[in-house]
């Protein structure tokens, strides 16, 4: 809970709230055919030690099937934070967002899971650099409940 002088706000992540509507059944959600690994945000988890929400979302897709990469307090950043997008221009092939993208891809995944838009932009570019269009997608969390919400 976080406190606002005069008031008691409940502040949450859009994926601790997509997490609390599918535990509460609120969301009906079918079945995706593919293989995805998460990247975890770096202000949700290292900072708010954020981690477990979003995985469970995944894992409650039927279908999703969920494989980790180097993660939670061990994921690498993906370079775009406190202004860092020239990092990765400077770094080229090294960049963090780059090496993210071959890490999620050694796992076998066709979805690259993200759960903030910065992340979301450093690691399609990054996809898009390394020429991996054909093999491996990045989605925003939310993307990936959607999907599985139109097939109803």
């Amino acid at each position: 809970m976080k406190k606002y002088p005069g008031r008691n706000f409940e502040v949450l992540h859009f994926t601790q709230l997509l997490h609390e509507l599918i535990q509460r059944g609120k969301l009906a959600l079918s079945s995706v055919r593919y293989k995805a690994t998460y990247h975890d945000p770096c202000f949700l988890g290292r900072y708010n030690k954020v981690y477990s929400e979003s995985r469970r979302v995944l894992q409650s897709i039927p279908g999703l099937r969920l494989v980790e990469m180097r993660s939670k307090e061990d994921a690498l950043c993906c370079g775009g934070g406190s202004g860092n997008f020239v990092f990765d221009l400077l770094h080229g092939p090294e960049g963090p967002a780059r090496v993210r993208v071959r890490e999620a891809l050694e796992t076998g995944a066709e979805v690259l899971a993200v759960a903030c838009p910065v992340c979301k932009c450093m690691l399609d570019d990054a996809v898009k650099d390394e020429g991996l269009e054909d093999r491996i997608e990045v989605k925003d969390l939310a993307e990936i409940v959607l999907d599985a919400m139109k097939r109803y």
